[in-house]
């Protein structure tokens, strides 16, 4: 899915160049972060149930399209044509983050994961001089519920997990 976010996107180029949510109405505010619209640790720590927050998380898990069609997707698909990665793309820092963004808790691969990330980063800056750092969402960045990168690693047996 090149741009799940569509209207999202379209609007960070007609009205705020920093908007990360989608355009869906929610009273007299505007917009579902789509990454704390999955249902794992939905509402959690680093989400909002705000309508007027940055990281509102929705109404309720899945409410929103988007995230909807990345869930039917990976039940009709996960198992059946054994998907073993899954990467999220987002357009904010120089980061290469495995799951969990909600717990302190390491998932079994850890270091798999870590040495993955290790080398991608590497990668990165021998290609492009760019400096990413990598390690888990709530290592990297901020404690984070909701996201689809938590919710495919726990939910599909998918063993390879990033958003970078």
């Amino acid at each position: 899915m090149p741009v799940l976010n569509a209207d999202g996107y379209k609007y960070t180029f007609e009205k705020d160049r920093l908007w990360r949510k989608n355009t869906k109405p929610y009273g007299r505010c505007r917009g579902v972060d789509l990454n704390r619209n999955f249902d794992i640790d939905f509402g959690g720590i680093g989400a909002s149930m705000d309508k007027s927050s940055y990281d509102f998380c929705g109404s309720s898990p899945f409410s929103e399209p988007e995230a909807l069609a990345i869930k039917n997707f990976m039940d009709e698909n996960a198992a059946k044509c054994n998907i073993k990665t899954y990467y999220t793309l987002h357009s904010f820092s120089q980061l290469y983050m495995s799951p969990m963004g909600w717990t302190e808790a390491h998932v079994k691969n850890y270091n798999d994961l870590q040495s993955i990330g290790a080398k991608a980063v590497e990668a990165i800056k021998n290609t492009h001089g760019k400096v990413y750092k990598t390690g888990s969402a709530i290592e990297t960045i901020y404690p984070s519920s909701g996201s689809s990168r938590d919710y495919v690693y726990t939910n599909y047996d998918v063993p390879i997990v990033f958003t970078i």
